[in-house]
């Protein structure tokens, strides 16, 4: 029995404690019932119930007020501190939620910020008007600090050393085609593609960044990396723009699953040699900083949203991918 006090009065309802106070403060049932906007046999009625709780008598009746016995004295003192340290936290909070302003300087991969990001920028900048964001889109990680860079997304498999880099997610490149284009081009081979070779047959649709160099993994390590040279009809760091000539049948499209993943689930698209693990640009992504710069509230609330918005989705976007390999496989 002497165990269950400590575990009630840590379990205790902060009512209680505010209705004890304005008893304790008014030193009259009837004045506290006044303060707290309630009944008089409301507040007996608590008073009550925090006897019971508490296992001790707290006030003691005179013929006009109410007076603390010791327990009261002490309860009280407890109860006025934790008010405090509630207030206080919801001064702190107060106090952080109006710091966060200031200029914020964000670096995003070209076709990640224009296909997927933009949208979800524009909500951040909705949600926290104080921040000003300067929104760099390109695929430059050359100099983050010349270019005041707070934060970037990078798509790499090794970030540089000098950079604190956080992983967010996997990145899968995937060869894409419509069926119709797929179906053409197995026709004029007179088979189906079965290896990273054949594209050499196919009209290629490549990201910008890519230069003429498809590579993919062979193998298990680096011993097992292979390239293809290739010539590309079209290019570009616009991936909306690549992604519309896959879909207008224009040609074999490599672009990430962030992009890919809807159509490939509805069938607009169908992988291309899914079996092929294909390098692109890099097969994680990575929320970088330099590390002499600490980040600012404001810095720090877009890195929260970065990591949230991206953690979040990350997974649809796979699971794309692997029901369109599921199908091509059953």
């Amino acid at each position: 029995m002497a165990g269950t006090g400590p575990a009630k009065n840590a379990e205790m309802d902060l009512n209680l404690c505010r209705v004890f106070i304005d008893i304790a403060e008014a030193k009259s049932l009837t004045r506290a019932a006044e303060r707290s906007g309630m009944t008089r046999s409301n507040v007996s009625r608590r008073l009550r119930a925090l006897e019971t709780e508490m296992g001790a008598q707290l006030l003691r009746r005179t013929t006009r007020n109410v007076e603390l016995t010791q327990a009261g004295q002490l309860l009280y003192r407890r109860c006025l501190a934790m008010m405090e340290e509630l207030q206080r936290a919801r001064d702190a909070i107060h106090q952080l939620r109006s710091t966060v302003s200031g200029e914020v300087g964000v670096r995003v991969p070209t076709g990640f910020g224009h296909f997927y990001l933009k949208p979800l920028i524009l909500g951040f900048c909705r949600e926290h008007p104080d921040i000003r964001l300067r929104l760099l889109i390109n695929d430059r990680m050359a100099d983050l600090v010349a270019s005041k860079v707070d934060l970037a997304v990078q798509i790499t498999s090794a970030p540089l050393d000098d950079l604190v880099a956080t992983r967010l997610c996997d990145v899968r490149w995937q060869c894409v085609a419509t069926p119709a284009c797929l179906q053409a081009l197995e026709q004029s081979l007179g088979r189906p593609l079965s290896a990273p070779a054949d594209l050499l047959q196919a009209r290629l649709i490549l990201p910008l960044a890519m230069g003429g160099r498809l590579a993919w993994l062979a193998g298990s390590g680096d011993d097992g990396a292979a390239a293809l040279d290739v010539l590309p009809s079209l290019q570009s760091g616009d991936y909306r723009l690549l992604y519309d000539a896959v879909l207008d049948g224009l040609g074999l499209a490599l672009l990430p699953d962030y992009v890919t993943s809807a159509a490939l689930a509805s069938g607009t698209l169908v992988a291309v040699l899914d079996q092929v693990v294909f390098s692109g640009l890099g097969n994680a992504m990575y929320l970088v900083r330099m590390p002499d710069r600490q980040p600012t509230m404001a810095a720090r609330a877009f890195q929260q949203f970065l990591r949230e918005a991206i953690v979040t989705a990350a997974p649809s976007w796979q699971a794309g991918a692997e029901e369109a390999g599921a199908d091509l496989s059953s």
